[in-house]
């Protein structure tokens, strides 16, 4: 079948715009931490698919100030039923209700988040980020226990260059740049 017209357009349009804008992980009912052999990072944390986990260092022990715009880029890791450690995972995993009221799953007392960017498994581009009110780093197993509460900062927008145009708002821009593509179309006929 032959798409044509402005509902072909709509149809790419839409498929592009869920590329660029991804999937937000789904709480796992009793999601698996990996050990994870990085060269770069030495052994760090993986979700069960294998994507990174972060940290953030304006959050609180076994807490979580990251909410809204934060969330998105940040996706914390949740659960609805216990974490489980995978071979090589020495800390300890807790819980927390978060911000948005789910069970989020701690490390050493620090929060667990995965990354917007990170497409595929292995992938590492949130270590050393400066965003939403203090630095991010990548999870390892020897990561210190969290011992205190850090000051309280207001979020913003990413400190890195980009925006949320960068990754929500352009499945938007598309769709836009589409519609005046089918708008400056000459009428045949």
């Amino acid at each position: 079948m032959k798409m044509r017209g402005w509902r072909g357009l709509l149809a790419v349009a839409i498929s592009l715009g869920a590329l660029v804008v991804g999937t937000l992980p789904a709480a796992a009912a009793g999601a698996t931490v990996n050990a994870t052999t990085s060269t770069k990072y030495g052994t760090i944390l993986t979700t069960s698919s294998g994507m990174t986990l972060y940290w953030h260092a304006n959050d609180p022990v076994n807490g979580s100030v990251c909410t809204g715009t934060c969330a998105t880029y940040w996706p914390p890791l949740t659960v609805t039923g216990a974490p489980t450690a995978g071979a090589g995972v020495t800390g300890k995993l807790t819980t927390f209700t978060d911000p948005a009221g789910k069970t989020q799953v701690a490390y050493n007392g620090h929060a667990l988040y995965t990354f917007l960017p990170d497409k595929a498994a292995g992938q590492v581009n949130g270590d050393l980020k400066n965003a939403f009110g203090g630095i991010w780093y990548v999870t390892t197993v020897n990561v210190a226990a969290a011992t205190s509460a850090p000051a309280a900062t207001s979020a913003t927008l990413p400190k890195t260059g980009t925006s949320p145009w960068s990754y929500a708002g352009g499945g938007l821009l598309i769709l836009a740049g589409l519609g005046l593509l089918i708008r400056r179309r000459p009428r045949v006929g």
